[in-house]
């Protein structure tokens, strides 16, 4: 998920800088310095991506950091409705589907997000 400089510069000066662990998405290089996949971000990394005039950062989702963003910055993060796993969003197509069939009332539902998950192949991260 990409998180602006600012927004993390925000966290940072709130919290306990032991408490806001998050690492980046995926490894990098800016201007001849190396930034890793799953490192965690520090609060010089902020500062040089600012020199750099890198604006936001991608990170890995974590379920304690995107609640502390979705308190602070509650319009661009906002909590989930609901969550569910893929067999349970396959099980509740297949329920939409068949009530739609047996209606002209067409029934559906929107997801809005990232589905982040790692190739076990490759041990990629794959977005969709």
């Amino acid at each position: 998920m990409k998180v602006s400089l600012e927004q993390l510069k925000v966290l940072w000066r709130k919290y306990n800088q032991d408490f806001l662990r998050c690492s980046y998405f995926s490894a990098f290089t800016l201007r001849g310095r190396k930034f890793h996949a799953e490192d965690e971000i520090q609060a010089g990394d902020l500062a040089y991506f600012e020199e750099c005039g890198y604006p936001q950062v991608e990170i890995n989702y974590v379920e304690s950091f995107y609640n502390l963003l979705s308190a602070e910055f509650p319009l661009e993060y906002r909590r989930p409705y609901g969550t569910m796993d893929f067999i349970n969003v396959d099980r509740y197509l297949d329920i939409l589907n068949n009530t739609n069939k047996l209606s002209r009332r067409k029934r559906f539902i929107y997801v809005v997000g990232d589905v982040y998950s790692i190739d076990t192949v490759n041990g990629k991260h794959v977005i969709l």
